[in-house]
This record gives structure tokens, sequence and C-alpha cells, in this order.
């Protein structure tokens, strides 16, 4: 007998047939995210580790193991959990056939509730410090500074006061050393950093050479050192609209900044 030949749109009709009983899909991990940092409110904290819920698609009727544990299908999805006992994980959702969708995720396990309150913009509670020289015996005589301290005492809020080096008619220059030992009495809940040398104009070192970032950094680390002291000195800052040029910052990481 002759081969007999199929004509090639049947074959393509037959080939779409056949692929799908024999190609398996990977299920698709779609919570958590590859790269998530998890911590205590993303899942439940368990005995030296955190267990978190992991779910995604699962294509197909077969079944679907994750880091070898099996998940439950319901309407295409599926769900499973996973407790993180390592501050890195892998998390593997393996399907029928052996396709497979990894992503690796951090466990924070130090953290714990705390905040702080980062304030920008700052200068005119400077000046009127400044100001009134003779007349204040405390820095919370300014009411600004006043309400920040009741804040302090009441919830324990630690505040960050990023400062310009000028306003109209004022620069850091002209704050006095009175008192200083009062500014070094509550650094365990004050800082002071660097924010720009003014605030005009606006998205100052969005284009600013490294020079002039860290030029406007050490007019202000200065005087804070000098009028408040270096306990004072944050190492972490908001730059003035947020953006620097890759230079800039690492001017900053020079002069000891650490966080942006």
């Amino acid at each position: 007998m002759g081969r007999r030949s199929i004509p090639w749109q049947q074959g393509l009709v037959l080939l779409a047939l056949w692929t799908p009983a024999f190609a398996q899909q990977a299920p698709r991990i779609t919570e958590t995210h590859d790269g998530a940092i998890l911590n205590r409110h993303d899942g439940s904290a368990v005995t030296d580790g955190l267990r978190i819920t992991v779910s995604g698609k699962a294509p197909g009727a077969g079944s679907v193991r994750v880091n070898g544990v099996p998940a439950t299908i319901k309407d295409g999805a599926f769900e499973s959990q996973v407790t993180l006992r390592e501050r890195e994980t892998q998390i593997v959702a393996e399907g029928e056939g052996g396709a497979k969708h990894a992503i690796n995720v951090l466990w924070d396990r130090d953290s714990f509730p705390r905040y702080r309150f980062s304030v920008d913009d700052n200068i005119w509670f400077l000046r009127d410090i400044a100001r009134n020289v003779d007349k204040y015996q405390s820095i919370f005589e300014n009411p600004y500074l006043a309400m920040w301290r009741d804040m302090h005492e009441k919830y324990g809020t630690k505040v960050h006061f990023n400062i310009y080096y000028q306003t109209d008619n004022f620069n850091l220059t002209q704050m006095p050393i009175k008192f200083r030992e009062e500014w070094r009495r509550n650094s365990d809940w004050i800082r002071l950093s660097f924010h720009a040398r003014a605030n005009d104009p606006a998205k100052p070192y969005l284009n600013a050479p490294a020079a002039q970032i860290r030029a406007d950094y050490e007019l202000v680390a200065r005087e804070i050192e000098r009028f408040a002291g270096s306990d004072l000195l944050g190492k972490v800052t908001t730059v003035h609209w947020g953006e620097a040029t890759r230079e800039g910052s690492r001017a900053l990481h020079d002069q000891g900044i650490r966080v942006l």
C-alpha cells in the first residue's frame, strides 16, 4: 500500500489538538511577588517564623504543590500556606508534569512597631529662637518646638527636622550657642539634618553637580554641630523636592548620609 499523505491544513489541526494534551502550563504565583519584603503585617507570627498565604493561577484541572505541599485548588486558582524561617526563602509552585514558577521573598524578621516624623522645609522656628535669644530661657518657648515636645512626651514621638541654611534676613550662622546643652539633652528624640540652602529655587538638586550639593550640605551641617552639637546631626535626610543626581547622592554619602 502506498504512503498516505495528509494535507498541511489538516496537519495543523491535528497538531493543535495534540499540543494541549501533552504540554502542561505552569502555575503562576500572583500573591506574593518576587522580591517582596514581608513582616508581621503580611502574615501570622509563629514560633521562629512568619506564616504567609501564597496564591495564584492554576491553569487546567491538575494539582499544584507549593514548596512540596499540595495546595487548595478552586475555580482555576490555588492557595497554600508557607512558613518563612530564613531571611530569604524561595517559593516554588509546581504543577503536574513538572512545570514550575518560583519567586524569592525576604522576611524582615527584625521588624517591630515604631514610627517617627520627618519634617521638611524648616528654618523659621530657628529664626524665632535666634531673634528671641535674650528673651527665651529654653528652645521650647518657641511654639513650634513646644508642640513637638508635647507629642514626644505624650506618644514617644521622635522628630527629624530637615532644615535650610537661610531664609529672608536670616541664616544659620546667626543661631546662638546659648541653648547648645539643651539641644544635646534632647538628642534622644530630635534630629537636625540638611534639606537645602534655601526654599527657592524649586528642585535645586535635580541637575546639580556634586560640588553644589556638597557645599550646601557642609553649610548646614557645620552650623548644626556648632549651635546644637554633633549628637543631633542626622544620617538620614530628604533633599529639597526629593531629587538629586547620582553624583550628588554619592557626595552626600561621602558626608555621612546613609539614608535618603
